[in-house]
């Protein structure tokens, strides 16, 4: 019996994992978090870290919102896989623009294939890219991480409102999660953008 299931779930392209338990501990209030990001002022010494102190303020500061972008759709991705019950991130690659066929979507063996397909990507997180080498958004994601915690966790916890009570995971629940990935994405960007972008109120900080 055991077997047969098996061999169905392979057949249909899904996969049954463990659901999604909601989360133990406090949820956030995430538009309060939000506006905590959006108010924060940085200093010229946030601005050097955040690029990994390997530049001055004037030049991190320009690099600032390529960076803090690419850095929390990492962030982003990463919670996303682990959910999902897939492999890490994976190491950057040349950037190939071509989109996977209807052949190719149709016929992914596992989820976890057809979800490398359609995981987001762009030039900028790529070994083309004109802007940034990996390790300049490993520095970016630390540095988020170590100041404000809270982006990985928000990420984490829509993810995980949103599979609560998905016990299979398959073609159309990845296509959901993805978009859920992309409103998460804007969620966060926004309030970053906020916060990189100049208030009078952070004058002489």
């Amino acid at each position: 019996m055991l077997v047969a299931l098996f061999v169905n779930v392979i057949c249909v392209g899904a996969a049954l994992r463990p659901d999604i338990l909601p989360s133990t501990s406090p949820p956030l209030d995430i538009d309060t978090e939000l506006a905590k990001i959006a108010d924060t002022c940085l200093s010229e010494t946030d601005y050097e870290e955040l690029c990994g102190n390997i530049v001055r303020y004037i030049t991190a500061i320009g690099l600032s919102h390529v960076l803090v972008h690419e850095s929390i759709a990492s962030i982003a991705l990463s919670e996303l896989r682990a959910l999902l019950g897939f492999s890490p991130l994976h190491p950057w690659q040349v950037y190939n623009r071509t989109k996977p066929s209807e052949t190719e979507l149709k016929n992914a063996p596992t989820p976890e294939a057809y979800y490398e397909l359609r995981e987001p990507r762009n030039q900028r997180r790529s070994l083309n890219s004109t802007h940034l080498f990996e390790k300049n958004v490993d520095a970016g994601i630390k540095y988020l991480d170590e100041h404000f915690p809270a982006i990985r966790t928000i990420f984490r916890q829509i993810f995980e409102e949103k599979l609560v009570g998905k016990g299979v995971l398959d073609k159309k629940l990845i296509d959901h999660m993805i978009n859920v990935y992309f409103e998460a994405l804007n969620r966060v960007d926004k309030a970053t953008s906020d916060m990189l972008w100049y208030k009078l109120k952070c004058d002489g900080f």
